[in-house]
């Protein structure tokens, strides 16, 4: 058995910030209010914020980041998917994401980013409006509210999946996966990896630039550039 450098600090950051945003948006959507958390709406945006925010970098970390964090390194087909569950010896094989692995974090991804935009697009009707709230018209705006308030069920139910999944490799094939994910390191055996080592000492610096650029122009894009203009709602006497 040897220590292999696996995940790099761009890779945890999204990961520990996606569970830490997570948790906020349950505690601040359902059980904290004012009194508890002053202007807990408002926090609750700014936190949506963040996560898109994330989303968008993880997705161009996923092009010119490291080598374990591409997603050309671990999404494989179907069928390569399917066989990969069918042969349990295979699931040691793979030092980054494993074809399961690799699926379920494009299902994550995809509804925290549905959860995070169609938040943008509702209203809480009594004091906090998102970003884009009245641009959609009563059909696409239904839609959204709908998203809003359910994508985050199934969501969870993914996250439960997700959380079996670490503790079956944790129990059966004496894996630590969430201990890799603090550390980036893995215990590994020679004979079990199936693909090529990263080396710790190639930083892709100039990747990291273009992801973050390419994040913070998507982000003042979306809110300050694209919103409309907030309406002057006042009674007339």
């Amino acid at each position: 058995m040897h220590t292999q450098k696996v995940w790099d600090i761009p890779v945890r950051v999204c990961h520990w910030g996606f569970v830490l945003i997570i948790i906020f948006q349950y505690l601040s959507g359902e059980i904290l209010d004012d009194n508890i958390l002053p202007n807990t709406m408002q926090w609750h945006f700014y936190a949506g914020y963040t996560c898109i925010a994330l989303v968008i970098f993880r997705l161009c970390w996923g092009i010119f980041g490291t080598y374990y964090s591409q997603f050309s390194q671990f999404v494989t087909s179907p069928i390569t998917t399917f066989q990969y569950l069918r042969n349990k010896r295979s699931f040691s094989q793979f030092l980054g994401h494993n074809p399961a692995g690799a699926y379920s974090i494009i299902v994550l991804l995809t509804l925290i980013l549905t959860q995070a935009l169609s938040g943008l697009f509702i209203s809480d009707e009594v004091f906090s409006d998102g970003l884009y709230y009245g641009v959609l018209g009563n059909r696409a705006q239904d839609i959204a509210n709908f998203l809003h308030h359910n994508v985050f069920t199934l969501l969870l139910g993914f996250i439960a999946l997700h959380i079996l999944a670490i503790s079956y490799h944790k129990i059966v094939l004496k894996e630590g996966l969430t201990k890799a994910m603090i550390t980036g390191k893995k215990k590994v055996s020679r004979t079990d990896v199936a693909v090529s080592p990263y080396s710790s000492a190639i930083f892709p610096w100039a990747g990291l630039l273009i992801s973050l650029l390419i994040t913070a122009i998507a982000m003042y894009l979306i809110l300050e550039v694209l919103p409309p203009p907030p309406s002057d709602d006042f009674f007339m006497y």
